[in-house]
C-alpha cells in the first residue's frame, strides 16, 4: 500500500514562517496559536484553525486573549476547551499565566489561580488527565531548567506543591497507570535525552515498569522518579524533531528532519546533515520484553525526508496523527542536496543541533510566507502499512469482567481465580451458555448469554433464528469449528476487549480470520497487531493467508513482502509445506499475490552458483510441495 502524500492546504495567509506556536488537534480540527516569525522575531497572539485542509483565521473571539507569546503549552481539555500555560512574550519574559478557551462560545477566560504558582517557563509539557494539569520541568529564566512538576486542580485551579524530577525542556510527557511517563527533550547537560523517566503518582500500579523488569537497562532513581535507558536493536536515535504520544498502552515516536544539522567533528566541510526518520513505538504493557519497535512502510520515510516538518499533533489515545510543515512542491519552495548519514550511521556524538534558525534567505532554503504550515500530513496507525494499533487501556471493569469469564470455565478454575473473583464480589458466576468446538477437542467454553447478547451480533442472530440446542437448565449449547484454543479467546474477547498475550500464531491467524467473518473491527485490530509483531520465515506464509481471508490488505503485503526478502527461508520451513498441503487454495493465492516483477537473486561471493542453486532448491521445495497435494 503506498503511502499517502501530503495534501496542501488553502485558505487564510498565515504568517510568515510560523514557529514555536502551539499546535492542538480537537474534534478533527487543529488549533494553531501564538508563535514568532523565524527571522523577524515577531510574536504573534493569533489564532489559527484547520478544518478540511482550509486554514482560517478567528477574528471575533469573546474576552481577553493571552498576550502575544511562544514555547508556550496548550493542552485539550475535555473535548471542548484548551489550556494556554506559560511561554515567552514579545520582550523575551517567561510567563506563568493560565487561559482557557471554549471552543464552543469561542470565549477566553483568564481563572484565578492560588497555591504555589509555578515560575514562568517555556518548552515545558503540559497534559491534563483526571481534571488536573501536569506541567512539567522547561526553560526558565537565568537559562535554566526546572526540575520541578507542578500538578494544578482544574475545579479549584489551586497550584500542589512542586515536587522535585529531572530536569527537561522541549519533552513530551503522558500518564499511564497512575504514573508521569516523561521522554525526550534536552537535558541539564543541554545533550539530547533517550531515556524515559517514570514518576509513580500514587500506589505502584501492577504491570507498572521497574527495575526489575528490565534486565538490558540501565536505570537509576532520584527523587522516587526512575530513569530507563532501553537498549534495543531498533531504538530511535537522538538526531531529529522528535514528536511522541500515547495511544492505548503504545507510546508512539515520529521523527522527521524538519531540523539541519551540522557535523562539526567528523565532517569538516561543515555540509548539513538530516538524521533518519520514521515512525517507532515502545509497549508499555509488555513489561517483561520493553523494546522500541521501528515500523516499516514502503514510502513513509521519503514522504518525510522530503519536506520540512515543523508541527505535530495527536489526540492521546487517537490513533491518527498529523505532521504539518513544507511539501517540496510548495511554489516559490526550493531544495538543496542534503547528505543523509543512514538510519544506523547517525553519528550522534559528534553532532550538534543548530535548529532551523541556520536556515537564512540567502543559502536558498527559504520558503514562502505561507510553507511553514502549507502542506499537511495524515497518518492513520490502524490502517496502514505500519501495523501500529490502538489497544484500550485496561481498566477495573476489564479485569472484573476477565475474572468472570475465568471463573466460569472449569479448565481454569484455581484458588486465584476463585479468591479473585470473590474479592471482586462475584457470588453468582453460573453459566447460561455453552459453546462447543467441532475440532475434535473435549473441552467446552461456557459463557453469559447476557454478555454474548450485548457484544456478539452473530450470537444475537442465532438466538432469534432459534438455531441452537439446550440442555436441562436451560443451557443455550452452541456449536463452532475452530480449535478450542480460538474459540476460547474469541469469547474471552467477548468479555475484555482484548486478547491474551503470548497467544500462537495458528490462534491469532485464526482471530483474525474469525474478527472478518463475524465484523469485530476491534479484534481485527489486535489480532493484526500482534501478528505484525510475531512475523518471522516460520510463520509468513500462514499470515499471509490468513490476512487475504480476513481481507487484511496491509498486513498481507507485508507477509508477503517478508517471504519474498527471506524466501529461501520461507519455503525451508515447516509451516510453509505444512499449510499449503494443509490448504490448497492457499498456494492458489500465494502466487496470485506475488508480483510479476519477482526474482530470486543471490548476493555475495559466487553469486551467480549460488544463485542457480538457490533457484533449483526453492524449485524442489516448491515441486515437493505441488506433488503431495497441495
Amino acid at each position: 500500500m503506498a503511502e499517502e502524500g501530503p495534501i496542501m492546504t488553502s485558505g487564510v495567509s498565515i504568517n510568515n514562517c510560523l514557529v514555536n506556536a502551539s499546535c492542538v488537534a480537537q474534534n478533527d480540527s487543529i488549533y494553531v496559536f501564538g508563535g514568532f516569525h523565524l527571522f523577524t522575531d515577531e510574536v504573534f497572539d493569533d489564532l489559527y484553525i484547520l478544518q478540511h485542509n482550509v486554514w482560517r483565521k478567528v477574528e471575533y473571539m469573546k474576552g481577553l486573549r493571552p498576550c502575544k507569546r511562544c514555547d508556550h503549552s496548550a493542552t485539550s481539555w475535555a473535548q471542548d476547551r484548551i489550556v494556554i500555560f506559560g511561554g515567552l512574550d514579545s520582550n523575551d519574559v517567561f510567563l506563568n499565566d493560565l487561559h482557557v478557551l471554549n471552543l464552543s462560545t469561542m470565549t477566553w477566560t483568564q481563572p484565578p489561580m492560588s497555591g504555589p504558582i509555578p515560575t514562568g517557563r517555556g518548552k515545558h509539557s503540559a497534559i491534563i488527565e483526571d481534571g488536573k494539569l501536569y506541567v512539567y520541568g522547561g526553560w526558565c529564566a537565568s537559562d535554566t531548567i526546572s526540575n520541578h512538576l507542578n500538578i494544578l486542580d482544574l475545579e479549584t485551579f489551586v497550584w500542589q506543591a512542586p515536587v522535585a524530577v529531572k530536569p527537561r525542556h522541549s519533552h513530551f510527557s503522558f500518564l499511564f497507570r497512575d504514573a508521569l511517563f516523561v521522554y525526550g527533550g534536552i537535558s541539564e547537560s543541554l545533550e539530547p535525552a533517550a531515556e524515559l523517566l517514570v514518576l509513580p503518582l500514587g500506589a505502584p500500579a501492577e504491570g507498572m515498569p521497574n527495575q526489575a523488569s528490565f534486565a538490558q537497562q540501565e536505570a537509576s532513581n532520584n527523587q522516587n522518579q526512575t530513569e530507563l535507558v532501553i537498549h534495543s536493536s531498533q531504538s530511535p536515535g537522538t538526531l531529529g524533531q522528535r514528536f511522541a504520544q500515547i495511544c492505548g498502552n503504545v507510546l508512539v515516536l515520529l521523527i522527521v528532519p524538519s531540523l539541519c544539522y551540522r557535523q562539526s567533528t567528523l565532517d569538516p566541510e561543515n555540509a548539513l546533515v538530516r538524521p533518519s526518520c520514521g515512525l517507532w513505538t515502545l509497549d508499555l504493557a509488555d513489561c517483561a520484553r520493553l523494546a522500541w519497535t521501528q515500523h516499516a512502510a514502503d514510502t513513509l520515510p521519503d514522504t518525510l525526508a522530503s519536506g520540512e516538518w515543523h508541527y505535530f499533533t495527536m489526540a492521546k489515545h487517537c490513533p491518527t496523527l498529523y505532521v504539518l510543515g513544507i511539501n517540496p512542491g510548495v511554489s516559490g519552495t526550493t531544495r538543496e542536496p542534503v547528505h543523509h548519514f543512514g538510519q544506523n550511521q547517525q553519528q550522534e556524538g559528534g553532532a550538534v543541533a543548530t535548529g532551523v534558525s541556520n536556515l537564512s534567505p540567502t543559502n536558498g532554503l527559504l520558503p514562502n510566507d505561507d510553507a511553514y504550515l502549507a502542506a499537511v500530513l495524515k497518518l492513520d496507525l490502524e490502517f496502514s502499512t505500519r501495523g501500529v494499533v490502538h489497544a484500550p487501556v485496561e481498566n477495573r471493569l476489564v479485569q472484573d469482567m476477565g475474572l468472570l469469564f475465568d471463573a466460569v470455565n472449569p479448565s481454569n478454575m484455581g484458588p486465584t481465580v476463585e479468591n479473585a473473583a470473590r474479592d471482586a464480589g462475584m457470588k453468582t458466576v453460573s453459566h447460561d451458555v455453552e459453546i462447543q468446538s467441532q475440532s475434535g477437542d473435549s473441552t467446552s467454553v461456557f459463557a453469559h448469554r447476557l454478555v454474548l447478547l450485548t457484544t456478539w451480533s452473530h450470537y444475537a442472530a442465532i438466538e432469534r433464528s432459534g438455531m441452537f440446542e439446550t440442555r436441562s437448565g436451560g443451557v443455550i449449547i452452541v456449536t463452532l469449528p475452530e480449535r478450542y484454543e480460538t474459540v476460547r479467546q474469541l469469547v474471552k474477547y467477548f468479555y475484555t476487549d482484548a486478547l491474551d498475550r503470548n497467544l500462537s500464531v495458528e490462534t491469532l491467524s485464526a482471530l483474525l480470520v474469525l474478527s472478518n467473518m463475524y465484523n469485530l473491527a476491534s479484534l481485527k485490530r489486535l489480532a493484526t497487531s500482534d501478528l505484525y509483531a510475531r512475523l518471522d520465515a516460520s510463520n509468513a506464509t500462514l499470515v499471509h493467508v490468513s490476512a487475504l481471508k480476513s481481507l487484511s490488505t496491509s498486513l498481507a503485503q507485508t507477509a508477503l513482502k517478508y517471504m519474498m526478502t527471506h524466501f529461501g527461508a520461507v519455503v525451508k520451513s515447516e509451516g510453509f509445506r505444512d499449510l499449503l498441503k494443509d490448504d490448497p487454495q492457499a498456494l492458489d493465492a500465494f502466487w496470485k499475490s506475488v508480483p510479476l516483477q519477482s526474482r530470486v537473486v543471490a548476493h555475495g561471493p559466487h553469486s551467480k552458483r549460488r544463485e542457480a542453486s538457490f533457484r533449483r532448491e526453492a524449485h524442489l521445495a516448491l515441486q515437493d510441495v505441488t506433488d503431495t497435494g497441495g
